[in-house]
Parts: structure tokens; C-alpha cells; sequence
């Protein structure tokens, strides 16, 4: 039998995150070859900015920390979550519609920032047939440096209605100006949907939901991360 002297570790995710492999500091993706039985640690550089989520591949462990023995090729995909939440306790939200008082899961745009997804910001539709745009406004308690914004549409399986479909994103700058930060469309299903954009330092972001399923609008949790490196 023909043993290979060497084997290649290959480490993917997204582009530049630090790694430490064997205490050597890389930036994925990383691509490095390795004598057969070397003993090779892989783990995650956890700063302000980037956080370890899961690996995946053909892994052992579930832990950060990767040891791997190089008798065979390996390929791994680290994801992390990068930024920080900003606290849905340091900010609030408005609509320009809403259920209010609430009916069941549907209520007023505070349900978008309770941290409980069973529960949804929805436009009203007890005094008014759907009516687009309404817009979802969360004011924050000082300007901060964002770069994502993550809406978690309705969770409940029997119902779409209100999941965006075609949204806009502004924020509120230093100056008192609203500026469009990103335009996009979602397939308005169950699935979480990011905006990220470049990082921009605003007082307050406003989601308009252009389009919608059944022409309402709703929310389940509107999660927003910032850069504290700037």
C-alpha cells in the first residue's frame, strides 16, 4: 500500500476571520499541508468583532478547539457571528402601523424587540385592509456604528402573513438625515434574512416593507450588530 507523506488541511469560512492554527495566527481561507501524524490544533480568535458558532465538516468535537492528526486530508468551515448584538433594552420601536392593543401573537412594534419570536409586530388589520409601505423604526439610545441588521420573520408555520418580501433599510445619520443603507427582496418564507452593509454610524434604522405577503407587514425579532472596533 502507497501511504501519502503528507496530508492537506483546509479551513474555509468568511474571508479574513483570524484563526490560530497551532498557535500560528492565519486568516481564512487557509490552506496548509501537514507531515503524516502531526498533531495540529485549529481554533477560533474571539475578539470584540468575531465570536465562535459551530464548525462543520469532518470534525470530532463541538468545542472551539479543533485537534486534528494528520493521517488524512481534512476540510473544515468555521462560522462565527460577527459584531455585537446591540441589546434590544437600549433601544425602541415604532410603526407606522400596528396592533395595538395586541390580539393573540400579533401586536404593537415593541413585540419586535421583546426577544421572544413567538410573538410579532403586525400592521393593523382589525380597522384597515392591507395597506404598503409601513415602516418598523428602532430609535437607539446613542449613535451606533452598524453593519448588520437581521430580521427574524414569523415563526408560526400555518401563517405567512406580513413576511417582507421587498424592503428598504435607511438610518437616521448624526446629522438629522435618513439615508437609504440597502434595498433588497426576501422570498417571504420562515427563513431569518441579513442586511449587511458597510459600517455606518446612526442614530435609529427604519425597515419599510415595500411588499408583503398578504399585504400586511410583520416582525418577529429586528436584531441589529455593531462594530465597537471604530
Amino acid at each position: 500500500l502507497n501511504h501519502k507523506e503528507n496530508y492537506t488541511l483546509a479551513v474555509d469560512g468568511a474571508k479574513g476571520v483570524p484563526v490560530k492554527v497551532n498557535n500560528k495566527q492565519v486568516t481564512l481561507p487557509y490552506t496548509e499541508e501537514f507531515k503524516q501524524g502531526t498533531k495540529v490544533t485549529v481554533e477560533p480568535i474571539q475578539d470584540d468583532f468575531y465570536s465562535f458558532s459551530n464548525w462543520e465538516g469532518d470534525i470530532y468535537q463541538e468545542n472551539p478547539t479543533q485537534q486534528i492528526i494528520m493521517n488524512t486530508d481534512h476540510s473544515l468551515r468555521l462560522n462565527v457571528t460577527q459584531g455585537t448584538i446591540l441589546p434590544h433594552s437600549e433601544m425602541t420601536a415604532s410603526a407606522t402601523s400596528e396592533t395595538n392593543p395586541p390580539d393573540f401573537i400579533n401586536g404593537p412594534a415593541s413585540f419586535a424587540i421583546d426577544d421572544n419570536p413567538t410573538t410579532i409586530w403586525h400592521t393593523n388589520y382589525k380597522t384597515s385592509g392591507p395597506v404598503l409601505p409601513q415602516s418598523l423604526t428602532l430609535q437607539f439610545q446613542q449613535p451606533e456604528n452598524i453593519f448588520q441588521v437581521v430580521y427574524i420573520p414569523r415563526t408560526d408555520k400555518d401563517s405567512k402573513n406580513g413576511i417582507i418580501q421587498k424592503y428598504q433599510l435607511e438610518g437616521l445619520l448624526q446629522d438629522g438625515n435618513w439615508e437609504v443603507l440597502s434595498k433588497g427582496n426576501w422570498p417571504g418564507n420562515n427563513d431569518t434574512q441579513s442586511i449587511t452593509i458597510k459600517p455606518t454610524k446612526v442614530t435609529a434604522i427604519r425597515l419599510t416593507a415595500l411588499e408583503a405577503v398578504g399585504g400586511y407587514a410583520s416582525c418577529a425579532e429586528l436584531n441589529v450588530y455593531v462594530d465597537n472596533r471604530m
